[in-house]
């Protein structure tokens, strides 16, 4: 059983997420998984941990290189809000 000190009480009925065995092992094929071919340029590689394992990594450069540039900035998300829904926005002292 893994350790929950450090975990609440609210999710230690999810025990077996925060188990360190079962995340070594993949879940068992089921009949609808598919494939993932990557081409051997696709930029994907696994880099050394601290503590010794491997974590995956993706190159997104190449895929950055083929992706068309947005030529307009993005609005500021109050202003969308307001030009949207005609909002304005308040302030409210809280202490």
């Amino acid at each position: 059983m893994p350790d929950l000190s450090g975990v609440s009480r609210d999710y230690w009925d999810l025990k077996d997420v925060y188990s360190k065995d079962k995340a070594q092992v993949l879940p068992p094929h089921k009949e609808l998984d598919c494939i993932i071919n990557l081409l051997p340029e696709a930029g994907f590689f696994f880099v050394r941990r601290k503590d010794g394992g491997l974590r995956p990594c993706m190159d997104y450069r190449g895929l950055n290189v083929i992706t068309i540039k947005v030529q307009h900035p993005l609005s500021i998300m109050s202003t969308a809000f307001e030009a949207q829904y005609s909002l304005s926005w308040t302030e409210c002292p809280l202490g």
